[in-house]
């Protein structure tokens, strides 16, 4: 799963991070992987130097968020999203 937004051009950008997501047969488990999907971690001048910049999905100054879900995995997908 990655996080991404799309600026107001209609350029769409995607966070370098992403999170893997696995079911097992043990059971239901619960990382923390807040950092991962509540923010892009991306190159935002896109001239290939390693100078990535953090934005925060819920900022006001995005435009368009969203999250990049392949469904070859879990078909069932829990999130939470906790407030401070």
């Amino acid at each position: 799963m990655t996080s991404g937004f799309v600026d107001e051009l209609g350029n769409y950008w995607y966070s370098l991070e992403s999170v893997s997501l696995i079911r097992t047969k043990a059971g239901a488990k619960f990382t923390d992987k807040t950092l991962e999907l509540t923010t892009i971690y991306v190159d935002i001048t896109d001239d290939g130097t390693d100078n990535p910049v953090r934005y925060y999905l819920f900022d006001n100054s995005l435009w368009s968020y969203f999250w990049n879900y392949d469904n070859a995995g879990p078909k069932l997908l829990q999130i939470r999203i906790y407030t401070e």
